[in-house]
């Protein structure tokens, strides 16, 4: 069997949840930064991350499934597991439960 390799699907409530949360750092370092110069730097950091780690998640998560194994991967993290160690898959909601963008 081919490689076949599922993206994940990103839910527009949390892309606008992560868009907010950077422009919000953004507003807050320019505000800050006008009155006190030393919160660029550490406020250039709060903005790269906010806005970086985002883009680098969202189109970098995915699911590749050949004959023997499951590879998941989530920019900076990765998940090997064998198919035959699968014994069930479930459907859920929790947030917490894989590296997923939408809860859908």
């Amino acid at each position: 069997m081919p490689t076949m390799t599922f993206r994940s699907k990103v839910d527009i409530w949390l892309a606008v949840v992560v868009l907010i949360a950077a422009l919000s750092a953004l507003v807050g370092v320019l505000y800050a930064g006008r009155s006190d110069p030393r919160i660029w730097p550490v406020g250039l950091v709060m903005v790269v991350v906010s806005l970086g780690l985002p883009a680098w998640i969202f189109p970098n998560t995915r699911y590749d499934l050949d004959d023997h194994t499951l590879h998941i991967r989530s920019a900076p993290f990765g998940w090997h597991i064998p198919v035959a160690d699968v014994s069930a898959i479930t459907e859920t909601r929790n947030p917490l439960s894989s590296p997923a963008l939408s809860l859908s």
